[in-house]
C-alpha cells in the first residue's frame, strides 16, 4: 500500500481468492463508503495471485482518516470474509 496525501492511492498485494475475484471499498471514519468495486488477481485459488489497484478518493470527500478494505464475499451467505484493512489519511 502506498498511501498519499493526495487523493490517488496505489495498492498492490497477493490474494488467494476463488476465481481470482476480490472486492474493495474505502470508507471514512463516519462509515460513509466513498469508493467501492471489484477486480481480479492474476491467478485464482488455491494459488496466490498478484494484484494492483489504483483508487481515487472523490474531491467531495473530506480530509481525514479512511479505511481501505480488501475482501471476498462468502458463497454461503454473501457476508464479508477474509478482510484485510489499511488506514490512511487524506490531507
Amino acid at each position: 500500500f502506498l498511501g498519499s496525501k493526495k487523493r490517488s492511492i496505489y495498492v498492490e498485494g497477493i490474494a488467494r481468492v476463488f476465481e481470482a475475484t476480490y472486492l474493495y471499498r474505502v470508507v471514512d471514519f463516519n462509515g460513509v463508503e466513498v469508493v467501492s468495486g471489484f477486480s481480479m488477481a492474476k491467478a485464482g485459488g488455491p494459488d496466490g495471485g498478484y494484484f494492483d489497484l489504483f483508487l481515487t478518493i472523490p474531491e467531495t470527500s473530506s480530509t481525514g482518516e479512511y479505511l481501505l478494505e480488501v475482501y471476498t464475499n462468502s458463497p454461503k451467505d454473501g457476508s464479508k470474509q477474509d478482510t484485510v484493512g489499511v488506514i490512511f489519511n487524506i490531507e
